[in-house]
């Protein structure tokens, strides 16, 4: 969404079907979703493709790949809410290990997380029931009720690609740093990025664009270390003062949904929620609540395409949505896709 405020032209849902060097700069080829094709030219290529970030290097731009990718899956839990306050815990595991427990969406707590080598497709990651057994395990050595595994009420996972510098046969011991590996041949470069972390996703980027400052010698320094995210601007100092007047502004909506909704969207709640008075103002109710007004933001403004996009990527809702819920968002959205403006 900032880049977009800034100019950037965000192409969600392309398939890259091939990229090749031609007189100094790449050519690719993306395929659209509606299976119609385009050529687009660059400079230079970015390759952060996380777990396949490999494969992208060599299956479409026959590049050689220089480093090492090791993949490990990190699985999570979802519980109804484990105590009353919002702190997180972090405990000590006896395998050297921490577990950590985090007061998380519409009155539930989540549980993590595992660390398992991984050598399957990263898209079919699941938790197995000795993550679950796992979770369940280290949780109940420390609080007075032990958790069993009947409480859960979802779970998600997903595949960390690890810069794999040491060649280690632990994964808790794959350094959860990045490396960056840039190939210039025909003065098109493209440079591809191993490993990282969400926390330190900024410092990432901006060390990936020093790289290629000898491409774009006017590009300006680094500048997103105090960047407010779109819906947060003025930081820290000025949201608490925000917040109540966003609180007291929506004192219809329950103190669950509140939260959610501000953790996901700051200050731009006030672009869908506007005048509303009540719950009544804001559309269809879908359930945990998400509301229409919202799911509009979303198609509008933050490249929603599919129920996945918004229950699992957007709102954190998916795990606890019913079958029925998840058919009834996807309904609603298919109804509401086309002819929308977007910025994809």
């Amino acid at each position: 969404m900032d880049a977009v405020n800034r100019g950037a032209t965000i192409m969600t849902r392309r398939k890259v079907i091939s990229a090749e060097r031609v007189k100094g700069l790449w050519q690719v080829v993306i395929q659209n979703d509606d299976g119609t094709s385009e050529l687009i030219k660059a400079k230079v290529l970015v390759n952060a493709a996380g777990p396949w970030v490999s494969d992208v290097l060599q299956t479409i731009t026959n590049v050689t790949s220089k480093k090492t990718l090791r993949l490990v899956k990190g699985s999570h839990i979802l519980t109804p809410r484990l105590y009353s306050h919002d702190r997180a815990y972090i405990f000590q595991n006896t395998d050297g290990r921490i577990i950590f427990t985090i007061p998380y969406v519409n009155d539930t707590t989540l549980i993590g997380t595992t660390d398992e080598p991984f050598d399957g497709e990263p898209q079919d990651a699941a938790i197995s029931e000795a993550e679950i057994n796992y979770l369940c395990q280290s949780v109940s050595e420390y609080f007075q009720k032990p958790l069993s595994p009947d409480a859960i009420v979802g779970s998600f996972s997903g595949v960390r690609p690890l810069y794999d510098e040491l060649g280690t046969d632990e994964a808790s011991a794959v350094t959860r740093d990045y490396a960056f590996d840039i190939d210039t041949a025909n003065a098109a470069p493209i440079l591809s990025v191993y490993g990282g972390k969400l926390t330190t996703y900024r410092r990432l980027a901006e060390h990936a664009l020093d790289q290629l400052s000898d491409v774009f010698p006017q590009m300006s320094k680094a500048w997103t270390k105090t960047a407010s995210l779109p819906g947060g601007e003025g930081g820290y100092a000025a949201w608490e003062r925000r917040e109540k007047e966003l609180k007291a502004r929506y004192a219809f909506l329950s103190e669950d949904v509140f939260q959610r909704m501000v953790a996901a969207h700051g200050g731009n709640i006030t672009v869908f929620l506007k005048d509303a008075q009540s719950c009544d103002d804001l559309g269809d109710h879908f359930g945990h609540g998400l509301y229409a007004t919202e799911v509009n933001h979303m198609l509008e403004h933050e490249f929603v395409r599919t129920a996945e996009d918004l229950l699992l990527r957007r709102t954190k809702l998916g795990s606890l949505m019913t079958d029925d819920q998840w058919r009834r968002v996807q309904r609603y959205i298919d109804a509401h896709l086309p002819g929308r403006a977007h910025a994809a």
